[in-house]
């Protein structure tokens, strides 16, 4: 088959472009093949017919590897035929030897975009853009249309603690197969959980500062606060607290300020400055 929009030979000069930059849209399925090989020539077809079949919900690149040594090798190729699936300019999946169709579109269906993947988006933006509830009424949608799509479960328990319901976000986590219950996205909702827990029924950050003022030694107060500027994105100020906390009594809550400080880091991420910064605190408080 000649070159298409849907199928089209890559060379190592226009791989960035044609694969790289056409996977921040959608899904390339790159085959990595060769003429003497047997096996390429029965798997080659079938990609060919399923990317004109999937109109453009993912695209097709041909490399031929006796050509493009490169290339093959700065992929890793070592059999054929290879399938690498490039995704927002990464490899997110791959498989070698030829597949029964079957099995091939369930692999395409993986990775294209549904309209549950399109209505996640919106409520992801409309979080991002400060309508929380109407975020959330959209991730409610998405996991309605398509509730064997565990991913979108992990942002919906997002979705809730966007809004504070922590007991919402708690029953979709408890719902998600084991690995996602403790991948890092899910320990980082978790945090946010306990925060909003600590903060319920708590007085006002105005009411919290002006106790720890009068009594510095109210851990408790401090936790709460702590928390509270966690939920307003306030993490310096939030460090700030569990760190005094870890300095006044390292067994208030079982060591709750420095909990909260590795809580922190999670959600922050360890080349994030404040997460360098108190680290270096805490090694000069605990050594």
């Amino acid at each position: 088959m000649s070159d298409t929009p849907h199928v089209f030979n890559v060379i190592e000069a226009d791989f960035d472009q044609l694969v790289i930059a056409n996977s921040q849209t959608q899904p390339v399925f790159v085959d990595f093949w060769a003429a003497w090989c047997g096996p390429c020539q029965t798997l080659m077809p079938i990609l060919e017919k399923l990317a004109e079949e999937y109109q453009g919900k993912f695209v097709l690149a041909k490399i031929n590897s006796d050509e493009q040594k490169n290339l093959a090798a700065q992929n890793g190729v070592r059999s054929l035929p290879t399938i690498k699936v490039f995704y927002k300019g990464k490899e997110v999946d791959s498989f070698t030897g030829v597949q029964p169709e079957p099995v091939i579109r369930q692999i395409i269906e993986t990775h294209i975009e549904r309209e549950s993947d399109k209505i996640r988006n919106e409520g992801l933006a409309e979080i991002k853009n400060g309508d929380e509830k109407k975020g959330l009424e959209l991730l409610i949608k998405a996991v309605e249309m398509d509730p064997s799509r565990d991913y979108l479960k992990l942002d919906l328990a997002k979705g809730y603690i966007s809004v504070g319901d922590a007991g919402k976000a708690t029953e979709t986590l408890e719902t998600l197969p084991y690995n996602l219950r403790n991948s890092d996205e899910a320990e980082k909702i978790n945090a946010m959980i306990n925060f909003i827990n600590a903060t319920q029924n708590a007085p006002s950050d105005t009411e919290l500062e002006a106790l720890i003022i009068k009594h510095p030694d109210n851990l408790e107060a401090r936790y709460q606060l702590g928390a509270s500027k966690v939920l307003e994105d306030n993490n310096e100020a939030a460090l700030k607290q569990f760190l005094e906390i870890m300095q006044c009594d390292r067994k208030f809550r079982d060591d709750a300020g420095l909990n909260g400080i590795l809580e922190v880091f999670k959600l922050l991420g360890a080349e994030h400055e404040l997460v360098k910064q108190y680290r270096r605190k805490l090694a000069m408080l605990l050594h």
